[in-house]
């Protein structure tokens, strides 16, 4: 029986060691104080804005409905039977 030959196995293990210092330095910089303040103030700004531009698009979009709404002649008779239509004009009048 032909013996084989051992692959070495010298190059795999220095890429080895490589990669987890690599890693090593890379996990170190991601916990670093700056890195996570930096992170943090990022995604904190980044979650009001798109909340901001959401509740945007919402208030734009209610606007949009409820002027539709006015000419709908159910709801105007509804509005001024109300005091709604009342206290209205008076804050307006103000």
């Amino acid at each position: 029986m032909p013996q084989k030959k051992k692959k070495k196995v010298e190059k795999p293990k220095k890429d080895l060691e490589q990669a987890l210092m690599e890693l090593s330095k890379r996990v170190k910089r991601s916990n670093s104080l700056w890195w996570v303040l930096i992170r943090g103030l990022l995604t904190g700004v980044a979650t009001a804005l798109g909340a901001t531009i959401v509740a945007g698009l919402l208030v734009w979009l209610l606007y949009q409905v409820v002027s539709t709404l006015e000419f709908i002649p159910i709801v105007n008779d509804l509005i001024e039977q109300t005091p709604l239509a009342e206290l209205l004009e008076q804050e307006l009048k103000n």
